[in-house]
């Protein structure tokens, strides 16, 4: 949608900054592609990837800016792979909404099994949703719940199998979801792509641990609040959280490590990163 603006700025000599909030449609249509052939009745319909006008088009934005704004790694590293220069994308984190969270840390107690998972997002396949729900499916009631906030954007008929081990809240309000993240123990999040989610942001904002997927962004950070899946399946994912379940006591280290790190995930902090960029 900047390819347009972006040809009539560069005949006028008019720096050209594009805001890139998801990896490349390229890298996206691979894996979705491929989730599908492992995953197709949690898809309603056929997966419909991106047209060679619409990567085209992508391309050609990339090749025009002067300077690509990401908010994670894993974002950028799907441009370089499909030819972008790495010299000119900047990696700024997203931030949390300020006014929506408490500036006071919220009293925990000790922790014991079941450990409460979030996921908020929408429910569909990209989000990583069926190894997600296939894990949570072998894990014992007694030691992890799971709450899904969200829309729910898979077949009914496949949602159904696993509606009594999990609660499902249909999409809130923004500020109706920051009672959900206050309240449980672990964000979780395996999304298959992304560029950052901004839920990562909210998650330590919230002082939650978080167990991610690699892709989904800039949320768990040296694995100081949380852990970092390489790969998502069922297994990994489930053998993550029943490690968490198995040593409860990581589950408060993971929140006083969110807690401290919030004040570096502000959006305050990423306008002021944005504008350092633009003055450079």
């Amino acid at each position: 949608s900047s390819l347009e603006t972006f040809r009539w700025a560069k005949k006028r000599g008019i720096r050209c900054v594009l805001d890139q909030t998801i990896g490349h449609c390229t890298s996206m249509n691979k894996i979705m592609l491929a989730e599908q052939t492992r995953y197709p009745e949690f898809f309603l319909g056929s997966y419909r990837p991106f047209t060679e006008m619409a990567i085209a088009r992508q391309n050609e934005e990339l090749a025009l800016a002067d300077d690509i704004v990401v908010g994670a790694e894993s974002c950028a590293q799907t441009l370089v792979d499909n030819g972008c220069s790495r010299q000119k994308i900047r990696v700024v984190p997203y931030g949390f909404d300020e006014t929506l969270f408490p500036n006071s840390r919220p009293l925990d107690g000790e922790r014991r099994p079941p450990i409460r998972f979030l996921f908020v997002g929408a429910i569909n396949p990209r989000k990583g949703i069926a190894s997600l729900l296939h894990a949570f499916e072998a894990i014992p009631a007694a030691e992890a719940t799971l709450t899904l906030v969200g829309r729910m954007e898979i077949p009914e008929s496949t949602f159904a199998r696993y509606r009594s081990r999990i609660v499902h809240v249909n999409s809130l309000p923004r500020r109706e979801v920051v009672g959900y993240l206050l309240s449980a123990d672990c964000f979780i999040f395996p999304s298959l792509f992304e560029g950052s989610a901004l839920v990562l942001a909210e998650a330590i904002a919230a002082g939650l641990g978080i167990i991610q997927s690699a892709a989904a962004g800039l949320g768990v950070q040296c694995n100081r609040n949380g852990l970092v899946l390489q790969e998502i399946n069922p297994s990994t994912i489930a053998t993550a959280v029943r490690s968490l379940a198995a040593h409860p006591e990581q589950v408060l280290s993971w929140k006083e490590a969110s807690w401290r790190m919030r004040e570096e995930r502000t959006w305050k902090r990423y306008r002021h990163a944005v504008r350092e960029l633009i003055a450079a």
